[in-house]
């Protein structure tokens, strides 16, 4: 069969027909499908293999002319009673402000030294009213602006903090602050998370010399960056949005009586990265991770982060004969465990990608089109998010069902979960061998 001439098809429903240009029919055997009539017709006993995988590394930062839709990081130490652990830790640069006059400590006494990280609240998963504890050191290793970095990446850093916070997070609330200065002056501003820096850190950072702040290459040749970790284990995962205009370090200091701060900000070219692991070990997850049946599990387990993928395999494509498809739509269930909490709310998004036969790994067409086209609808094209009303995920795959008939595209997929790297949600879903909601395959067609 030839290819199918716009993918645009499947958007229009049962138009499908009406769009092909120069196409033959799509099979699908006669032995699968009874009847002979000419009208729409519809089935969900396709056969869907489906099983839970551990994760791969996911790229955290990538140069300006590459690109990176990282906005957020994550940081925390998540233990979940279903998927196990999930640890993160954010490595940032700061730089000297472009918009300001290079910095002029000489003879100039600190007042204080914080960093200033701005919640990104819409990411945060779980329980994230308890107690919380972050320590900030510095990087002993220089990060590139030029590399590209994945969640697997970690580097070195000089011992003992240089700061530490413990808190409860009020991402909502703004913040007030006592500015230092002769008289006292409070500014509310808006909602942050101030850590602390020590003073032994800072009194040095202060007199370290002019030559490290003469340009933006001496300043991270003497400051390499930031390291960012959590010193508490937690049921929940936070999130920073260090992409802000106002992340960074911030010094307060005086010259005599003349008071005076100067602000080191992460740039848009600045590298800030996340070091991610997810360990499933004795975990309920991880019992059913890499170790498919013949037809896949009763449970799979779906993970952001580096955590757990599933794979997805439709094996019996070529039999199918004399129809044209219309719709090609799986379909899987939530399940909640007894073990579960109910904090954990379900993965938002979904996303599908093939994998060819040299085991790369690429979205598919229909994803690439719901990006391209919609964004701002990419649910209602290609669909993926969770549905609340009937606890379900529906991932459109017309178009790449279209191409696994014709043999020009791969039986084998594997379901994300969107923007992993900025997500550390999971679900638990019905697999193809569970009693009341197996994984599904419902296609539309029409006879020829």
């Amino acid at each position: 069969m030839k290819k199918i001439h716009s993918i645009a098809l499947w958007v229009a429903g049962s138009l499908l027909v009406a769009l092909f240009a120069c196409n033959d029919p799509t099979v699908i055997g006669s032995d699968l499908l009874a009847g002979d009539q000419p009208d729409l017709e519809f089935t969900d006993t396709i056969t869907v293999k489906a099983y839970t995988i551990t994760g791969d590394s996911v790229r955290t930062f990538a140069p300006l002319f590459i690109g990176t839709s990282i906005q957020s990081f994550l940081c925390g130490n998540f233990q979940d009673p279903i998927f196990g652990r999930s640890v993160a830790n954010i490595y940032a640069q700061v730089s000297l402000n472009l918009n300001a006059s290079l910095p002029d400590f000489k003879d100039a006494e600190l007042d204080s030294m914080v960093f200033i990280l701005p919640w990104q609240s819409d990411n945060f998963y779980g329980r994230t009213n308890e107690t919380f504890y972050l320590g900030l050191f510095e990087l002993d290793e220089s990060m590139s602006r030029d590399s590209i970095y994945y969640s697997n990446q970690s580097f070195k850093v000089k011992p003992g903090s240089i700061g530490h916070i413990q808190f409860t997070p009020n991402p909502a609330d703004s913040v007030t602050l006592a500015v230092p200065g002769k008289d006292s002056v409070f500014v509310k501003v808006e909602p942050q998370l101030r850590v602390p820096l020590d003073a032994s850190f800072s009194d040095g950072f202060l007199t370290a010399g002019e030559t490290n702040f003469s340009s933006d290459s001496s300043f991270l040749a003497f400051f390499k960056g930031i390291r960012i970790s959590p010193a508490l284990q937690n049921a929940g995962m936070l999130s920073f949005n260090l992409r802000s205009s106002i992340a960074g370090i911030r010094v307060y200091y005086h010259k005599d009586t003349v008071y005076n701060n100067y602000f080191f900000p992460i740039l848009t070219s600045n590298v800030v990265t996340t070091h991610m692991e997810n360990d499933h070990t004795g975990s309920i997850a991880g019992a059913f991770a890499d170790a498919p049946s013949a037809n896949g599990d009763s449970l799979l387990f779906l993970q952001g982060m580096e955590g757990l993928s599933l794979v997805v395999e439709i094996p019996w494509v070529e039999d199918f004969e004399k129809v044209i498809i219309n719709r090609a739509e799986l379909e899987f269930s939530t399940v909640k465990l007894m073990e579960d909490f109910e904090d954990f709310d379900p993965v938002t998004q979904v996303v599908v990608s093939e994998i060819a036969d040299d085991s790369t790994i690429k979205i598919i067409d229909d994803v690439q089109f719901a990006i391209n086209r919609a964004r701002s609808n990419f649910s209602q094209i290609f669909g993926g998010d969770f549905d609340s009303a009937d606890n379900t995920y529906k991932l459109n795959i017309t178009s790449h069902f279209q191409g696994m008939m014709s043999g020009s595209k791969s039986k084998k997929l594997m379901v994300t979960v969107y923007n992993r790297a900025e997500h550390p949600s999971r679900v638990v879903l019905a697999g193809p061998q569970h009693s009341a909601h197996p994984v599904k395959l419902n296609v539309s067609f029409t006879r020829f």
